[in-house]
């Protein structure tokens, strides 16, 4: 779980809060911010560092507000 995490986090990525509207932009940088929460030991990354230490109740929690955020921008496709 904790590898897709980090796979969905890496795709999040090259994203900015404002390239959401409204309540999506606050939710976005919410799941970024829980994504990246710890240190970086070395040359890890702070996505890394925070998914790989992440439990698996968490990282599905996290992965269910992606997926949210993401059926809310579907529609807009």
């Amino acid at each position: 779980m904790q590898d897709r995490l980090y796979s969905a986090g890496m795709a999040l990525s090259p994203l900015l809060p404002d390239d959401f509207e409204g309540e999506y932009r606050a939710e976005f940088t919410g799941i970024m911010d829980a994504l990246t929460a710890r240190a970086a030991m070395g040359d890890e990354g702070t996505l890394k560092a925070t998914t790989s230490t992440m439990g698996d109740d968490d990282a599905v929690a996290i992965a269910a507000r992606i997926f949210a955020l993401d059926a809310a921008y579907r529609p807009l496709r």
